[in-house]
Order: structure tokens, then sequence, then C-alpha cells
């Protein structure tokens, strides 16, 4: 009995740190998306900066996938890109910060890290991306994809 009451007690602590988990990237999230929807002007490109051409994102879901068009300028990464998707779109994105190491997608709608050992890896013009997607810079004719997929690693 009380090794089943101990394992009650330990399950609920677990249960109440992840919530709490969750909750708080989700707030990062919400001010993230806030902070980004102050900079962003109402053409989608950033304010401030002159636009200097089209570049194209893609989230690819597996069984479909989503295109998105936006003017670019110095500057602009491919977290910002994602980010002016999400908002256009109402999709829920979450995002991790690994500090000097940079930003990572941890989840695009309702696809997680790690959900049938699949991730979100993304692409420049068919090169998987060597860099976090807050420190990917994207030039105009570029063409930025987020893949839902087994990861080669």
């Amino acid at each position: 009995m009380k090794n089943n009451l101990r394992f009650l007690l330990l399950t609920t602590i677990v249960a109440v740190i992840g919530l709490a988990v969750i909750s708080s990237t989700s707030i990062q999230v919400n001010d993230d998306i806030a902070a980004l929807t102050q900079h962003v002007s109402h053409k989608g490109a950033v304010a401030g900066v002159e636009a200097r051409g089209q570049a194209e994102l893609i989230i690819d879901y597996g069984e479909e996938s989503r295109q998105y068009q936006f003017e670019v300028a110095q500057g602009v990464t491919t977290l910002e890109l994602l980010n002016r998707a999400s908002l256009k779109d109402n999709i829920l994105l979450v995002t991790e910060d690994f500090g000097d190491s940079g930003i990572i997608v941890d989840g695009i709608g309702q696809f997680q890290n790690g959900d049938d050992d699949k991730y979100w890896i993304f692409y420049v013009n068919d090169q998987m991306a060597s860099t976090a997607v807050d420190k990917t810079f994207v030039s105009p004719d570029d063409v930025i994809k987020f893949k839902w997929e087994v990861s080669p690693f």
C-alpha cells in the first residue's frame, strides 16, 4: 500500500512539473509571436527595412504541405519566415532556445519532435541547414523547407 501511495505521489509531482514546463513554453511562444507582430508590416516585409526580393517557405507535414511567398530583406532569418506563416494561418509554433547555439523548432501545428520518431528538419535550397533557425539568413529566391521526417542521424 505504501509503494502504491509513493508511486501515485511521484506520478502527480511529475505531471505537475510537466504541465508547468508546457505552460512556460506556450507563454514563450506567444510572447515571441507578439514581439514579431510588432516588427512585421502589413506587406510581410520587416518594418524599417527595404524589401529586396521574394523567398518561398514550405511546411511539409508529410501528407500535405503549405507554401508561402514572402518579401525578404537583409537580415531576415528562417525563424522569422516561419513566424510569419504561423501568424498568417494561426499555426502553433513551438521553439526551444539553446542560447549561443540558437533556436530549434520543436513543433509546428500538431506535430512535435520525437512523435513517431520524426523531427522538424529544415532545408535551404534543398540542402539541410547546418545552423539554427534564428541563425540561418534568407536571401531572395531562397526556398526554405521545413519537413516532418525521420532524422537521418
